[in-house]
This record gives structure tokens, C-alpha cells and sequence, in this order.
């Protein structure tokens, strides 16, 4: 079993990527993310983890939304089967339901952000 650990602090959903490259196109890779999302005012953030870097694409595993001008702690994780051997890289994803809205996503208050994501390599 390969486990690679990245800890992160950033304010950019961005800076929340994490790349293995499975021994095998027939092994799975459990994809864990945590962290807490933050909205704005009056907008909803959803958080999701994909698969590849584009965003709005590859996403992964069930989103998770936090309502108006709250926080709130999300674990998630996803068993993905990339059908590869090459590097895999997955992002942590974020959007508010508004252009004017801010989501921070990992999120600690008052001003630091953090966050985890852990890849494991089940082989078979």
C-alpha cells in the first residue's frame, strides 16, 4: 500500500492538490479530503473533489454545501478507479452560487486556512 499525505495551508482552493501514480491501471485509490468551507453574506459554497485539475469536471464522489454566511467542517472521502499507471493528480474543488459571493475552502477562522488530503493505493 502507497500513502502519500499533503498538508497544505492556503487560501486558494487551487493549492489543494495532491498526485500519485498508482503501480497498477487495476488498483483503486481511496481519495480522503477535510478540512471546513466558508460562504459569504447571503451565498451557499459547495466543495467537491476531482479528479484532474479543470474546474467543474472530473469531480468525484458526492459535493458538499454549507448555507449562507457559514462554516462548517467536511470530511470527505471517495474510492476512485483511475483505470491508469500514470500520475493521477486530485484536486479539492470549491464554488459559491454567486460571481459576488467569497468561498474559502479549506477554512479556519479567523484568517489561516487548512486543510488535508490523503491518497492511498490499494493494491491488488
Amino acid at each position: 500500500m502507497k500513502l502519500f499525505i499533503l498538508s497544505i495551508i492556503a487560501l486558494a482552493i487551487a493549492a489543494m492538490l495532491v498526485s500519485i501514480t498508482p503501480t497498477s491501471a487495476a488498483n483503486p485509490v481511496i481519495v480522503k479530503m477535510q478540512g471546513s468551507v466558508n460562504s459569504t453574506l447571503t451565498y451557499t459554497c459547495t466543495a467537491a473533489i476531482s479528479r484532474g485539475t479543470t474546474n467543474n469536471s472530473g469531480l468525484i464522489g458526492a459535493a458538499q454545501t454549507v448555507g449562507s454566511g457559514a462554516s462548517s467542517a467536511f470530511p470527505f472521502e471517495v474510492t476512485d478507479l483511475p483505470n491508469t499507471a500514470s500520475a493521477v493528480t486530485y484536486a479539492g474543488q470549491r464554488q459559491s452560487n454567486s460571481a459576488s459571493g467569497n468561498c474559502v475552502w479549506p477554512y479556519t477562522a479567523p484568517t489561516t486556512a487548512k486543510g488535508m488530503m490523503y491518497l492511498t493505493e490499494i493494491m491488488g
